[in-house]
């Protein structure tokens, strides 16, 4: 609750922000204090302890600082903060598993226009919508998806502290009587609840199923869709999107059924103004955007040798993905540059 009041307070104030995925070895932790140089930090973990190599002097505020101004029950009124549109709205930063972590950068306007329409139009939000986001407050589906999307529409969203804990039975069926509406989940969960789960057609009052992290098994989207929807053959928001978007690129919408938006596939784009290079069925190709969006990064705050690579000599954004294109739906085969 803490990581979203701090998110939510920041956006009200003006202030560029950064959420840590809080599990990071130490030197994660150090890098991308490093690199995004805050002036205030807060922690849940003892500040005594929070080691950081650098000459900056920073405020640290940790669980005691928090109890103690909980206690004082001090008031300050703030008045509304106008910013830019380009404002820089927050940094999160990439996995970093080959290197340094990239430090994404978004704007306000532009990030929340397009977190409002990948809602409505992938997944059917509206105000009446009440939202089970699986992710971390630390990654860009927790922030995008668990905490700025439902809230645009003033819906309802439910925060998870850890959301494997979904595997736990008792707890997911009393969330589900939450009346969850749109259930959206990491695709290593989903794998683990289909081995391990003996749930039956929990179908009350799901309008919209999402699979998030990596492209989802056409048998586990089809054993998620059977279980989960009220819908014969109701597709999964199989969600393909980085960072560095913003919000999805591609996926199924939440309304469509299976022989429109094959299991497993990402499906098509946002809507026709994002436009994808052409792909086919036989031939693997890397997928890039050729039209500007609004969710976009606006900066790498690594510098601009970073901020390059992302565009090939046509200016067209690259994804590092492989994809293919099969009856108008399209599937993501793994990246292209990694390394073993």
């Amino acid at each position: 609750l803490e990581s979203a009041v701090l998110m939510l307070a920041c956006s009200k104030l003006g202030y560029h922000f950064s959420v840590i995925f809080e599990d990071l070895e130490e030197i994660g932790l150090s890098n991308r204090i490093k690199l995004f140089k805050p002036d205030i930090i807060f922690t849940r973990q003892d500040k005594m302890k929070l080691k950081i190599n650098s000459k900056k002097k920073y405020k640290i505020f940790d669980k005691k600082d928090f109890e103690k101004a909980i206690k004082s029950k001090k008031e300050k009124k703030f008045e509304n903060v106008y910013v830019s549109g380009n404002n820089s709205f927050f940094t999160l930063f990439t996995s970093g598993s080959t290197g340094m972590p990239k430090g994404i950068t978004h704007s306000t306007a532009g990030y929340l226009i397009y977190t409002r329409l990948t809602c409505e139009k992938k997944f059917g939000m509206n105000k009446n919508s009440i939202v089970l986001t699986g992710s971390d407050a630390g990654w860009i589906n927790g922030h995008t998806y668990s905490l700025f999307g439902p809230l645009l529409f003033g819906s309802t969203t439910i925060l998870l502290e850890t959301p494997i804990s979904i595997l736990d039975e008792k707890l997911l069926n009393k969330l589900l009587r939450m009346k969850v509406t749109v259930l959206y989940l990491p695709v290593t969960l989903l794998r683990l609840m289909k081995s391990i789960s003996k749930i039956k057609k929990f179908k009350k009052n799901i309008t919209a199923l999402g699979s998030m992290g990596e492209p989802i098994a056409s048998s586990v989207a089809k054993w998620f869709s059977k279980n989960f929807s009220r819908k014969r053959n109701q597709s999964i928001v199989n969600t393909y999107f980085q960072t560095e978007t913003g919000g999805i690129l591609l996926s199924p919408k939440y309304n469509q059924i299976s022989k429109n938006s094959y299991f497993g596939s990402v499906g098509t784009v946002i809507n026709k103004y994002l436009k994808i290079n052409k792909l086919n069925s036989k031939t693997k190709k890397e997928i890039k955007v050729l039209s500007p969006w609004p969710g976009m990064m606006i900066d790498v705050i690594n510098g601009k040798k970073e901020w390059s690579k992302y565009w090939d000599q046509n200016n067209n954004f690259r994804l590092f993905d492989l994809a293919t294109k099969n009856n108008g739906n399209v599937f993501i085969h793994g990246r292209n540059d990694d390394v073993i």
